[in-house]
C-alpha cells in the first residue's frame, strides 16, 4: 500500500469517527427526536463504510466494518418505520435518550428502558419480514477462488441484465437459480460474492426461520417473504440455505402440511418469475432429495464440484499468503496430489491443523534463542549457540515467543489428520444426478 493510499483510509476513518459522532450525540444527550437528521446521518456513515471497505486491505477490519454497517443498517430501518408510523401523529417531541436500539459500542451502550412505540415496531417488523437484510461475507466475485466458468455464468444470468439491459431484448432474464454439489465446496460464498457485486439487498433463510407448529403459520411466513420482496423496487437477492430441509419429495405417507408448505413455495415461485428486480437463490448438498416439481422452478441449476488440481494449488497460495513459510507453495505437487478429492473446506482444514504443529513443539522445547528484536525462538541445528538459555515454555516473558516457520513437511502431515469429506461414492452420486 503507498502513502497516498494510507492517508486516504486514515481521512476516511476520521470523517467516519465524525459522523459516527454526531448521531451518538443525538441517541445519547437530551435532544429532541429530529428522525430525518438522524436518518441522513446514518445515510452518511454507511456510505463512509462504503468507501473505506473499497480501500481497506486488512479482512479484519473489513469483517469488523461489515459488522458496524450491518448494526447502522437496523437503525436506519427502525428509524424508517418511527418516521411512517409517527408523521401523521406529529410527536417528534420526546428525547431520543430513552430509545436504546441503536448500539455502535456493546460495552459503553447505556441501556434505558425501551417505550411502546418502539417494542410495537420491533415486534411488527418480527412479524412482517422473516427474512433480514444482511451484508455479504465476501467482498465480490473476484475474492472467490476457482469456479471460473461458474463464476462467469452467474454473472451473465444476474449482472449483466442489470448492466447491459438492452442485451436482454426478447430474451427472458433467469430471476432462480439452484446451486448444488458437495459441502463445502463454496456455494453459499459463491451467493454472498454474487449480491456484493451485484450491490443488491442480500437476505438469507432457512428451513428454522419459517417452519412453525402452528398450522397455516409456515405457509404465511413463505407468503409475507417473498410478498415483501415483490413489493420492494430494490433489487434484492434472496438465499434459502439448505432448501432441502423444506421441499423434499413428496410421499404417500407425508402429512399435510408439509404438502402445503411446498405447494405454497412452489406458488409463490411461480409468482416472481417475471419480477426482474429479484433473484431468489438456494443451495443444497441433497439435490435428488428435492421434489422434482420444486427442481423444475429453478430456470438454472449449476452443478458445483471439488476443486481440480490447479484450484487446489490456489487454494494453497490464498491460504498460505500471509503465513510464515519455509518453502514455496507452488512447488507442492505432491501436496497437490495428496489432496484429490478435497474440497475448499477441506483444504482451508489441512493448512489450519499445519500451523498448529509449530506450537504444538514449544511446550516440549527446552533450549531457547535469545533474538535482537527481543523474541525467543526454538534453537535450531542451523543456528549458533550465541544468547541461548534453557527455559520451561511457562517462564519466559508473556508475547515474547515465535514459533518456527511452517515447512512443506507439516502441510503434508496434517493431511493425515485431516481427511476427505466426500468420498468417492458421494462424487459418482453428483455427477450422475448431474449427467456427467
Amino acid at each position: 500500500m503507498d502513502v497516498d493510499e494510507s492517508v486516504d483510509i486514515v481521512q476516511s476513518y476520521l470523517i467516519l469517527i465524525e459522523h459516527v459522532q454526531q448521531v451518538v450525540h443525538f441517541f445519547s444527550g437530551n435532544n429532541f427526536k429530529h428522525y430525518p437528521t438522524i436518518r441522513q446521518k446514518l445515510i452518511d456513515c454507511c456510505q463512509q463504510i462504503d468507501n473505506i471497505i473499497s480501500l481497506e486491505k486488512n479482512h479484519h477490519n473489513f469483517e469488523a466494518l461489515c459488522q458496524q454497517k450491518h448494526q447502522l443498517t437496523m437503525s436506519f430501518t427502525i428509524i424508517e418505520n418511527i418516521i411512517k408510523k409517527e408523521s401523521n401523529d406529529n410527536k417528534f417531541n420526546e428525547p431520543l435518550s430513552q430509545y436504546s436500539f441503536f448500539c455502535l459500542n456493546n460495552n459503553s451502550q447505556r441501556q434505558v428502558p425501551e417505550n411502546e412505540t418502539i417494542k410495537n415496531l420491533k415486534s411488527q417488523s418480527k412479524n412482517s419480514s422473516i427474512s433480514t437484510e444482511e451484508i455479504p461475507k465476501v467482498r465480490g466475485i473476484h475474492d472467490i477462488i476457482g469456479h471460473h466458468d461458474i463464476k462467469k455464468v452467474l454473472k451473465t444470468l444476474v449482472i449483466l441484465p442489470k448492466t447491459q439491459p438492452q442485451l436482454f431484448y426478447n430474451r427472458r432474464i433467469c430471476n432462480s437459480i439452484l446451486l448444488y454439489g458437495p459441502p463445502g465446496t463454496g456455494k453459499t460464498h459463491l451467493t454472498h460474492a454474487l449480491a456484493a457485486e451485484a450491490h443488491a439487498h442480500f437476505y438469507c433463510i432457512s428451513a428454522s426461520d419459517v417452519l412453525s407448529h402452528y398450522v397455516g403459520e409456515t405457509e404465511k411466513k413463505i407468503k409475507n417473504v417473498f410478498e415483501n420482496l415483490k413489493g420492494s423496487c430494490e433489487f434484492s437477492i434472496l438465499f434459502i440455505d439448505e432448501i432441502d430441509a423444506l421441499c423434499r419429495k413428496r410421499t404417500e405417507n407425508e402429512q399435510e402440511y408439509t404438502r402445503r408448505i411446498k405447494t405454497e413455495f412452489m406458488f409463490q415461485m411461480s409468482n416472481i418469475a417475471d419480477c426482474t428486480n429479484i433473484v431468489v437463490m438456494s443451495a443444497t448438498n441433497c439435490p435428488w432429495d428435492l421434489d422434482s416439481a420444486i427442481v423444475r422452478r429453478f430456470q438454472k441449476r449449476i452443478y458445483v464440484p471439488l476443486p481440480n488440481q490447479l484450484e487446489r494449488l490456489e487454494f494453497f497460495r490464498f491460504l498460505t499468503n500471509n503465513v510464515n513459510f519455509e518453502s514455496d507453495v507452488n512447488e507442492c505437487t505432491l501436496l497437490v496430489q495428496r489432496t484429490d478429492g478435497y474440497s475448499g473446506s477441506d483444504i482451508y482444514d489441512v493448512v489450519q491443523s499445519a500451523l498448529t504443529f509449530p506450537l504444538n513443539e514449544l511446550e516440549d522445547n527446552k533450549i531457547w534463542k535469545y533474538c535482537a528484536d527481543g523474541f525467543y525462538e526454538p534453537v535450531s541445528a542451523e543456528q549458533d549457540f550465541s544468547n541461548v538459555i534453557c527455559s520451561e515454555l511457562g517462564d519466559l516473558p508473556c508475547s515474547s515467543v515465535r514459533a518456527r516457520k511452517v515447512r512443506l513437511n507439516d502441510l503434508l502431515n496434517a493431511t493425515n489428520v485431516v481427511r476427505r469429506t466426500v468420498t468417492k461414492a458421494d462424487v459418482n452420486k453428483y455427477e450422475s444426478f448431474n449427467g456427467i
